[in-house]
């Protein structure tokens, strides 16, 4: 359990996504369907601590599950601010790999929710 005492200003969660069925050719990763927990479990669990959350997921995150996260997340505290950011790597030879996404909520994001 947190403490009283403390305040924690914000979370971030990278759920385990990976493992034996992670991509296998697949276009869309169902985040709504991840295992042990769902975005939305894990997302439900961080808004107990604060508002302000952070997850790492997947570059080909479903968009549809994304969308129906960021309406979740308007009965929450962290109200109407989401933000989706692309994680990129850059290579030596210059070449940029998208290798995740975060998603933001509360104050972290830097707008209000919008269509992905």
């Amino acid at each position: 359990a947190i403490s009283k005492r403390h305040s924690i200003s914000a979370v971030f969660a990278s759920p385990p996504w990976g493992g034996p069925g992670y991509h296998r050719g697949a276009r869309q990763f169902r985040i709504s369907e991840m295992k042990p927990f769902s975005a939305s479990q894990v997302f439900q669990a961080a808004s107990k601590v604060s508002p302000n959350i952070a997850l790492f997921l997947p570059r080909f995150s479903c968009p549809d599950d994304i969308q129906a996260l960021a309406e979740e997340s308007k009965s929450t505290a962290s109200g109407n601010l989401f933000e989706l950011e692309r994680n990129y790597v850059v290579e030596k030879n210059m070449y940029r790999q998208e290798t995740a996404i975060t998603l933001y909520f509360g104050h972290l994001a830097t707008s209000e929710t919008t269509q992905l």
